[in-house]
């Protein structure tokens, strides 16, 4: 058992902030799991059946990650299974008391009385934000609850939260804000519903007609029609380049201001039609229920962004989950190109070149101010595949 008083070495400062510490305070017990690459999640020491609702929160990425999730509601408590798995997940048991303002809030917010709540605390020391679910005793998922305390993270959850004021709609695969307050314990908190259940829901990570669909519906209800440089797109380059290539390599500066000289000499001074781009639109944030989509972390969407960007960003995804080389992603996204020009003919291929080194510039540069420590090589040799390609193979000879 590690006693409440060591919370503070383990446990992020929003989520310190919602814990009732002290030497005579008696909490209820959490598994607290830690994987290799540190995140970390609180899940509730109850039953396997409620234990199993607790770890939706829980995304596994590879097949160890399944296998964990799968058995640890049955082997929780295990010695060879927790040896087993130790290699690449701590667990503890902790002693956590979560303040009364907060419980009441959540009890509230979601019409339940003694919730099983478990938590996903985030990558170390980048942003900090957590995120509660909320399920009942009835293993019903009711929604989740977004909640930080440092000014980047609180900042993000706003912006996450004055989209779904103005675009929540279950029909539309977009959760409905229940409840935003910045004023909670002082913590910027956000409430949001799911269409996620433990028995039905699941990812697909191979690209859909319903994920289209999704995006086509996001676009026809976003679009605006305005001039190059005063999109978001544009501004947000400009910042970017201001601020986050500080520590990247001169290699790395050049091609990312190749890419950005490319687009803007290209665009100038053109009227464009983009719209609301997601941003991180990848299986993990993605949910089916019911053959029914649901999007999931929009605290990094922005309007007037190029069309197509959603999909450049899930494609890229899978092909980077397969291990693929740069060049070998670069091959692929001119095949997927061809297949676009032939659904989209308002489109041709060098258009669709350009989106694609904007979606590739754009999101290099949002991983570099997110976390100015990352190194973008492996993003940076796909940048410059996009820039032979649009310029005939002679930008750096």
């Amino acid at each position: 058992m590690v006693l409440i008083t060591m919370l503070e070495t383990i446990l992020p400062q929003e989520m310190l902030t919602i814990c009732q510490l002290g030497d005579d305070t008696v909490g209820s017990k959490y598994y607290y799991i830690r994987i290799s690459d540190g995140k970390s999640w609180l899940f509730p020491y109850v039953s396997s059946r409620l234990l199993k609702l607790a770890l939706a929160i829980y995304q596994p990425v590879g097949l160890r990650g399944w296998g964990f999730k799968l058995m640890f509601p049955y082997l929780a408590s295990n010695m060879v299974f927790q040896r087993l798995i130790g290699k690449f997940v701590q667990i503890a048991i902790v002693d956590v008391s979560l303040r009364t303002e907060f419980t009441e809030w959540i009890d509230e917010v979601f019409q339940v009385k003694d919730p099983i709540l478990s938590f996903y605390m985030g990558y170390p020391n980048i942003i900090r934000k957590s995120a509660c679910q909320v399920g009942d005793r009835e293993t019903h998922i009711l929604g989740y609850a977004k909640f930080s305390n440092e000014s980047t993270g609180c900042e993000m959850i706003g912006v996450e939260a004055d989209f779904l004021r103005l675009h929540g709609d279950r029909k539309a695969g977009i959760p409905h804000r229940l409840a935003f307050r910045t004023d909670l314990l002082g913590l910027t908190i956000l409430a949001q519903t799911t269409i996620k259940t433990i028995h039905d829901s699941g990812k697909c990570n191979i690209l859909s007609q319903q994920h289209i669909e999704f995006l086509q519906q996001l676009r026809d209800r976003t679009t605006d029609i305005t001039n190059y440089r005063s999109t978001m797109y544009y501004l947000n380059q400009q910042h970017y380049m201001e601020t986050a290539l500080t520590n990247s390599t001169p290699e790395d500066r050049e091609i990312i201001r190749a890419a950005a000289d490319i687009i803007n000499r290209r665009l100038g001074d053109e009227e464009v039609s983009f719209s609301a781009a997601h941003r991180d639109f990848k299986p993990p944030n993605i949910c089916f229920a019911d053959r029914r989509i649901m999007v999931f972390d929009w605290e990094l969407v922005v309007n007037e962004y190029p069309p197509f960007y959603d999909l450049f960003s899930f494609v890229t995804f899978s092909w980077r989950t397969a291990g693929m080389s740069a060049e070998k992603i670069w091959d692929a996204a001119e095949n997927y190109m061809t297949d676009l020009v032939t659904q989209y003919p308002d489109f041709t291929h060098d258009t669709l070149e350009l989106y694609y080194l904007m979606y590739q510039l754009d999101t290099t540069l949002l991983s570099l101010s997110l976390n100015p420590e990352v190194s973008i090589h492996n993003e940076t040799r796909l940048i410059k595949e996009i820039v032979k390609s649009c310029n005939g193979g002679s930008y750096f000879d």
